[in-house]
């Protein structure tokens, strides 16, 4: 890892807050977990020594993803399904 740069684990309401690509799409959940559920979730990610997030873990792959890259595999997505 780059000097400087730090793993951290966000909380939930710290992710959602994030403005990461993947936020927008987990927003909803909340309305299908609880409070105590939501307590448990966390998700990694890697700062920059300005404190800027710069990429984001997959947490089922544990690949690093820079939000530029989470946000064109949300487009690529939804344009595989408008095609379907």
């Amino acid at each position: 890892m780059p000097e400087g740069y730090v793993v951290e684990h966000l909380s939930w309401e710290e992710y959602k807050d994030s403005g990461l690509p993947d936020a927008d799409l987990l927003v909803d959940l909340d309305q299908v977990m609880g409070p105590e559920d939501l307590q448990k979730v966390w998700f990694d990610v890697l700062r920059d020594p300005e404190g800027n997030i710069v990429a984001e873990r997959d947490q089922s792959g544990g690949r690093w993803w820079t939000p530029d890259e989470l946000e064109a595999r949300e487009q690529a997505e939804a344009e595989y399904e408008d095609q379907m």
